[in-house]
């Protein structure tokens, strides 16, 4: 066999291989990661719907990213609680990362219809991470506390996820 079809096979078998742990769910987060990707999402979550109260004409989208700030943010009390209660050292991240400060500064700029789009936009895209992310955790045993917290979560999430698809199509679907 040629050196060229060898690693062509070889490559082949890598990517069913990975494909085939991602279903099976082998690949996993840790607590670390979990809680620093979740804390963040949540500030994003929080932020940005300060924003869309503020700056949104859209009656629709302002109730929408109400129910996002007072969910976010008792979630994120629940995240706390279920740190402390994991007895371990893990740091909850209390600034957003310069990826989540861009997309803010970016809503910011915006106004009216333009806003509102992004907004509800934004939602569906963090929404989706962290639906995933969640849902990916709420598998893992590594730390009860915070498995738990992701189990009871992730519902939510969903709810957000449906509701924010439903407002883009009630704005026009763009």
């Amino acid at each position: 066999m040629k050196k060229g079809n060898i690693l062509l096979m070889l490559g082949t078998i890598g990517i069913i291989s990975f494909a085939t742990a991602a279903q099976a769910g082998i690949f996993s987060t840790s607590a670390q990661d979990f809680v620093t990707k979740a804390s963040i999402a949540g500030q994003f979550e929080i932020q940005s719907s300060k924003l869309a109260v503020q700056k949104s004409q859209n009656d629709d989208v302002k109730d929408f990213a109400q129910r996002m700030i007072d969910d976010h943010t008792a979630a994120d009390d629940q995240l706390k609680n279920a740190v402390a209660s994991s007895n371990t050292n893990l740091q909850i991240s209390e600034d957003l990362d310069s990826k989540h400060q861009k997309l803010i500064a970016k809503l910011n700029s915006l106004t009216g219809v333009d806003f509102d789009k992004k907004y509800v936009s934004l939602q569906i895209k963090a929404h989706e991470k962290a639906v995933h992310l969640f849902r990916g955790y709420a598998k893992q045993n590594d730390a009860p506390a915070l498995n738990t917290f992701a189990k009871k979560t992730l519902p939510t999430l969903q709810d957000h996820l449906t509701h924010a698809k439903q407002l883009k199509d009630t704005m026009g679907g763009k």
